[in-house]
C-alpha cells in the first residue's frame, strides 16, 4: 500500500521496478521517498490512465498507444444512495427491480424488503434504499450544476439527515426527487423524504469502455502479455473482455492458464 509505480526498467532478465512512496488522507500524495524491487514477473493490475504515467520505454511506442493503449476510453460516473423509512414504491406495485430512464439520475434500484411477517421489532423496521447512478454522458448533469462551486467532501448536508462524509445538499435532493416524480408520473411531494442521502461523482475515468472499431477478442488477450520480450502482464477489468469485476477476474484466469500452467478448475 502507498507506493506508486513509476519507472519499469529492464535489468537482465529481470524488470527494476520503482515506486514513489505515497501519503493517504483522503486525497493520496507523493512523498520524498522512494523505493526499488527487482521482479522476474510483473503483473500489473492497473487501468489505462495509470499505465501511461509509467516511466517504460514500450508504453511509450506509438502503436501500441493508438491501437491498444486507446482503444478504451474512461467514463464518468455518478452515484446516490437514498434511504427511506419504508419502501414507498410498494405503493406503485413492486418491491425490488429497476428502472432506467434518459433522465440524469439514469437507472434507479430499489432495495427493498419483503413485506412484514409479523408485529415483531425486526419486521417493523422496514428501512429501504434507492441506489441511484448514471454514467456517460448523464453523469456530468450532477456535477456541472450543483458540484464546481465547492469541494465534493464540502457538499452540506440536506436538512434533518443522518449526517454522512459524502452527504447530499438539499438542492441535490430536491432535482433527484423531481427526477424520481416523473419516471414514477408522481408529484416530487408525494415521495416521502429520506432519512438519509449520500453521493459521489467519479469526474474523468471511473470505468472503461471499448471504442468503436476496437477488437476488442484480439486485444484483450493481447494485453495480458502485451510485449514477447517482457514479463509484464496486464490484467484487470480495463482490457477485459467483458468489463467490470467479471471481466477482471477473466482476465486473471486467463494468465493463470496460458502462463503459470494453472490446470483449469472442475468446479468452477
Amino acid at each position: 500500500m502507498n507506493h506508486k509505480l513509476i519507472r519499469i526498467k529492464k535489468q537482465g532478465k529481470n524488470e527494476l521496478l520503482t515506486f514513489q512512496k505515497t501519503t493517504t488522507s483522503y486525497i493520496t500524495s507523493d512523498t520524498e521517498k522512494q523505493t526499488t524491487v527487482c521482479a522476474k514477473r510483473v503483473i500489473l493490475a492497473l487501468h489505462k490512465d495509470a499505465l501511461m504515467d509509467i516511466d517504460w520505454q514500450p508504453f511509450k511506442n506509438q502503436d501500441f498507444i493508438d491501437y491498444r493503449l486507446n482503444a478504451v476510453f474512461g467514463q464518468e460516473f455518478f452515484e446516490m444512495y437514498l434511504g427511506y423509512e419504508e419502501p414507498w414504491w410498494e405503493g406503485l406495485g413492486f418491491t425490488t427491480g429497476r428502472a432506467v430512464s434518459t433522465l440524469p439520475v439514469g437507472q434507479i434500484l430499489y432495495m427493498g424488503q419483503d413485506k412484514p411477517s409479523s408485529d415483531t421489532l425486526q419486521d417493523v423496521n422496514r428501512k429501504s434504499m434507492l441506489l441511484v447512478n448514471s454514467g456517460y454522458p448523464r453523469a456530468s448533469f450532477w456535477d456541472d450544476s450543483f458540484l464546481k462551486s465547492q469541494p465534493h467532501l464540502a457538499t452540506p448536508q440536506a436538512t434533518n439527515m443522518l449526517v454522512s462524509e459524502y452527504n447530499i445538499s438539499e438542492s441535490i435532493l430536491v432535482e433527484a426527487h423531481n427526477q424520481i416524480a416523473e419516471i414514477h408520473q408522481l408529484r416530487p411531494k408525494d415521495l416521502a423524504r429520506p432519512y438519509i442521502g449520500v453521493m459521489h461523482y467519479w469526474k474523468g475515468a471511473s470505468l472503461y469502455s471499448w471504442k468503436a472499431g476496437a477488437n476488442l477478442e484480439i486485444i484483450s488477450k493481447q494485453m495480458i502479455k502485451p510485449f514477447e520480450d517482457a514479463n509484464v502482464h496486464i490484467v484487470g477489468s480495463c482490457y477485459s473482455n467483458s468489463q467490470w469485476m467479471e471481466g477482471a477476474l477473466d482476465s486473471v484466469e486467463e494468465l493463470l492458464d496460458r502462463y503459470y500452467n494453472q490446470q483449469n478448475d472442475t468446479w468452477i
